[in-house]
């Protein structure tokens, strides 16, 4: 899986899927087709959002293991999701900057988002 961001708030989740098998992932709110490229008899991407923020979003990142993606952007907050066995994402917790004063934790007992992105395993064959 690759991570992207953008001005229009948008975290896209980029999940590799063979080029035989089209309906190797589903669910969540896919991309337009012709929002993505398809290299034929290579490896295709597809394009899920993971979650539309209201303002822009600066930086993805995920950790050093691959299951939890940090998000930060123009509302001064970090976002950690990550992804349940269910494969349902759902934000672990937000950090946000206080103007003038220290960062705060928001939402460490409740994740505070859900992200309608579900992404079942691929299995290649």
């Amino acid at each position: 899986m690759i991570a992207s961001c953008g001005q229009d708030g948008r975290v896209i989740v980029w999940v590799s899927a063979s080029s035989t098998d089209p309906n190797a992932v589903h669910h969540g709110a896919t991309l337009e087709p012709s929002e993505y490229t398809h290299r034929p008899g290579g490896t295709s991407w597809l394009p899920v959002v993971l979650y539309t923020y209201s303002d822009v979003v600066w930086h993805v990142s995920w950790s050093i293991t691959g299951n939890i993606l940090a998000v930060s952007g123009g509302d001064n907050k970090v976002t950690l999701w990550k992804e349940t066995l269910e494969g349902k994402w759902i934000a672990l917790s937000e950090i946000a900057r206080n103007h003038g004063g220290p960062p705060s934790l928001i939402g460490a007992d409740e994740p505070s988002q859900i992200s309608n992105l579900s992404i079942p395993p691929v299995v290649s064959t």
